[in-house]
């Protein structure tokens, strides 16, 4: 449904169109300069922040919020699925690897029998990190289009999987041997990539592992959000959003 809300800027009695956005809290610093540069075009984009992955689309879904930005090509086709969605990409945003990383090892060759592995616990993401481990060498899969922990053919050290929220991945890496990370996650906590001890080859991601921005089918061709897709798909933000992550989110525009 398409639902907007007109505001007055205080002080001026400018009108502005508000459009509310979901984001994870982790992406409101690459946010920023596009909600001043809407601001201007007036659009007042409202960002709504959300700590975890299983948040936005509800929330989209449900009318609650008219976009979202935080999720790769995917992940929504994943929720879609399971959940009987019709919500659309109306534009690519950027690529961010995904990383393992451990505090208590230095390289995976030190990975023991019986060690545990923490992964992400919706299915897109999960699959991600499993076919991350599969080149590492650290385990195989079987020839499954979205591989989940049963489709682990070989695991000869035996080792333990747990799933957690992907938001959990950097606080459970107390509790396992090495965790697989989101990037948005490693960088609220501070962890660099040059720290990691396997990561994702840049120059071989997929459209299915880049970011896209979202809404509900019926409103793929509202002007108001290919505004929005066009501000921040701009050169000047491009070379924003690599300086803010250290190189480590990749544009895709």
């Amino acid at each position: 449904m398409f639902l907007l809300i007109i505001t007055s800027l205080a002080g001026c009695g400018k009108k502005l169109t508000r459009v509310k956005m979901g984001i994870i809290d982790t992406d409101v610093k690459i946010w920023q300069p596009t909600v001043q540069k809407l601001r201007r075009q007036g659009i007042d984009l409202e960002l709504t922040q959300f700590n975890s992955y299983g948040q936005p689309n509800n929330s989209l879904f449900h009318n609650e919020i008219n976009i979202n930005a935080f999720q790769t090509t995917a992940f929504l086709k994943a929720w879609n699925r399971e959940n009987k969605g019709n919500l659309v990409s109306i534009g690519k945003t950027y690529a961010a690897p995904m990383r393992i990383y451990s505090n208590s090892i230095h390289r995976l060759s030190q990975l023991k029998s019986g060690d545990t592995i923490a992964l992400p616990n919706d299915d897109a993401n999960k699959a991600r990190a499993l076919r991350l481990l599969q080149s590492a060498g650290v385990l195989k899969l079987n020839h499954a289009n979205v591989p989940q922990v049963s489709d682990v053919t070989k695991n000869r050290h035996k080792f333990r999987f747990f799933t957690v929220d992907a938001a959990q991945t950097v606080r459970d890496m107390s509790d396992s041997t090495i965790a697989v990370v989101n990037n948005n996650f490693a960088m609220e906590a501070g962890l660099s990539p040059k720290k990691a001890l396997y990561s994702e080859n840049p120059a071989k991601l997929t459209d299915a592992d880049v970011n896209v921005i979202v809404v509900n089918k019926q409103d793929r061709h509202q002007k108001i959000y290919r505004k929005i897709v066009r501000a921040f798909r701009s050169t000047a933000n491009k070379k924003y959003i690599q300086k803010k992550s250290v190189g480590s989110n990749i544009p895709k525009w």
